[in-house]
């Protein structure tokens, strides 16, 4: 049939199918600007409620360039784990 069950010595684990899909369906991926973005005050001038609005929105592109960062690392070090597992399981 060439089912292939998994992989020896590798660090997964099982997950029920609904606890997968109720964390995948729980993450956010969209982005909403309204939510970061002051409202502007009366008579502010564009100049002063964009330079406002950047250093606002600057810490939180901050934030989530951490997190793409960290995933990034977490995504590498299960691909060298996942490669090591492979390599272990021919010998």
């Amino acid at each position: 049939m060439g089912i292939e069950r998994g992989i020896k010595f590798s660090p997964a684990r099982h997950q029920k199918i609904r606890q997968y899909y109720t964390a995948v369906n729980s993450q956010e991926t969209v982005l909403d600007l309204n939510l970061w973005l002051p409202e502007p005050e009366p008579e502010e001038t564009a100049t002063n409620y964009r330079s406002k609005s950047i250093a606002l929105l600057q810490t939180g592109s901050d934030a989530i360039n951490q997190m793409l960062a960290e995933r990034q690392r977490a995504v590498t070090q299960q691909e060298l784990e996942r490669e090591k597992a492979i390599l272990a399981q021919k010998y």
